[in-house]
């Protein structure tokens, strides 16, 4: 299907049901990260008996650890992906705990609970890293970089806001709450966008990356992008990406 107005309308119509990439295969692609978020976080479990992984999505990558501190606790905001993580979770004796909108800067677990926290690109309070961790814990998250595919925004909307915080800010927040950063990485990973369907479900996806997106609003600049990639045969934007590591003093 390469009739624009076709494909747009089929993407703009397809059901989103929760966090789901699976329809983007074959629609784009991405380069790997230079480092392993499972491996990063496995490395450093020696000795951790307490684990909190905040924003676990559907619990595929935390069933993956091995081996298992002996108490793990999952959260989760995202209301269609709670009973998913749940039912990967729960038979691991991992507990699953919601988190309401706004309840991630009050979290109801006692002060100094958990020796490791962990984050794969969910949001996070650096007060409440603080307050969790115990002394000598450790905070390892992964983050979608600021002006991540920033060309998809540029080309939409001739302009660029900020869209996330900045590793090094990032880096500063949790220094100001009792934690030293012991280790910080970014890379620039190539997305390409191989048709405009792609790119249309993941904007309707990716609610963050243009909050007023629609179809209507953006059509003309979404016809460029389809010419773009019919002469060029993808769509490349840079999708930033950072991993940041820290030890509470």
């Amino acid at each position: 299907m390469t009739n624009f107005e076709e494909v747009v309308a089929d993407a703009a119509a397809f059901p989103l049901t929760g966090w789901d990439l699976t329809p983007l295969r074959g629609h784009d692609s991405m380069d790997p990260r230079p480092w392993d978020y499972l491996r990063e976080v496995t490395s450093r479990l020696g000795g951790v008996t307490t684990l909190l992984d905040l924003g676990t999505g559907d619990g595929e990558l935390l069933a993956s650890i091995s081996p298992r501190p002996s108490r793990m606790v999952a959260t989760e905001g995202f209301a269609p992906m709670i009973p998913v993580a749940q039912a990967r979770l729960s038979p691991l004796g991992i507990d699953v705990v919601p988190i309401s909108d706004g309840g991630w800067d009050h979290l109801p677990f006692d002060d100094g609970f958990f020796d490791a926290i962990i984050d794969a690109r969910a949001h996070y309070s650096a007060p409440e890293i603080g307050r969790l961790l115990a002394p000598g814990g450790w905070f390892l998250t992964e983050q979608v970089g600021s002006g991540n595919d920033r060309e998809l925004n540029e080309l939409l909307t001739g302009k660029l806001e900020p869209l996330n915080p900045d590793m090094q800010t990032a880096a500063n927040q949790l220094e100001e709450n009792g934690l030293r950063v012991v280790d910080t990485r970014e890379a620039l990973i190539p997305h390409r966008f191989h048709d405009i369907w792609g790119v249309v479900y993941y904007l309707r996806l990716v609610t963050w990356q243009l909050p007023d997106f629609t179809v209507d609003r953006y059509r003309s600049g979404l016809r460029q992008i389809h010419g773009h990639i019919l002469e060029n045969g993808a769509f490349v934007a840079m999708s930033r990406r950072y991993l940041l590591a820290a030890v509470k003093r």
